[in-house]
């Protein structure tokens, strides 16, 4: 008589629930969606990665726009000695370090800190722009980091697909006031057909790990 094939199973069927409703579901709020896959976390897992997505590029472009959005632990007494550190750390780890850009908005009601920046990384140039957002009354005392690099040749695009992002921003907890708004880039954007190539490196936020692909 054939063995019957080994059935692997994490938790029990009551554990994980069925489509129809049933089982011992955890509440909503703490389901994380990407796409079509959903799931619930660890719980009492702090994360530090929410999304990550590569623009497209033009025919014959050496890297992608690219947009990064996490979560790290605030450090030091207020958002701006945050930020303060990390463009400390950034500018002394990078060659070419160059600040174009440093000042407060809102988004979604909450204090921000937006600094922009370029520099050189694996021999190609790179703008990249880093949006702070203070985390108010977040139990878990986190910084929203929004941050997006891409070709100095491409800033106002980038520039601009950062505005709409932050536009669309909304926290569980704080103040919901109106959502913030990058500065006007005066900066040409591409308009050449797009395709896919490789996504341009950024410079992670201290206690973010360098991801190599």
């Amino acid at each position: 008589m054939p063995t019957p094939p080994h059935r692997i199973s994490l938790l029990s069927q009551d554990a994980i629930g069925s489509a129809e409703g049933g089982g011992k579901a955890l509440p909503d709020d703490r389901r994380h969606h990407c796409g079509e896959v959903s799931f619930h976390p660890p719980p009492d897992w702090p994360s530090t990665t929410v999304f990550r997505a590569q623009g497209p590029s033009p025919p014959g472009a050496r890297v992608s726009p690219v947009l990064r959005i996490g979560r790290e632990p605030v450090r030091g007494a207020t958002l701006r000695v945050h930020a303060d550190k990390a463009i400390v750390k950034i500018g002394r780890s990078v060659p070419d370090f160059e600040l174009v850009e440093s000042g407060s908005l809102e988004v979604a009601g909450r204090p921000a800190i937006l600094m922009r920046f370029r520099l050189t990384q694996d021999g190609r140039s790179l703008e990249q722009t880093l949006v702070l957002v203070d985390p108010l009354q977040d139990p878990d005392r986190c910084v929203a980091v929004f941050n997006a690099s891409g070709p100095p040749e491409r800033s106002a695009e980038v520039r601009e697909m950062l505005d709409a992002v932050l536009r669309s921003v909304r926290f569980r907890t704080g103040a919901a006031a109106h959502p913030g708004v990058l500065p006007a880039s005066t900066e040409p954007s591409d308009t050449r057909a797009r395709g896919s190539v490789p996504d341009a490196p950024s410079v992670p936020m201290p206690g973010y790990p360098v991801r190599k692909s």
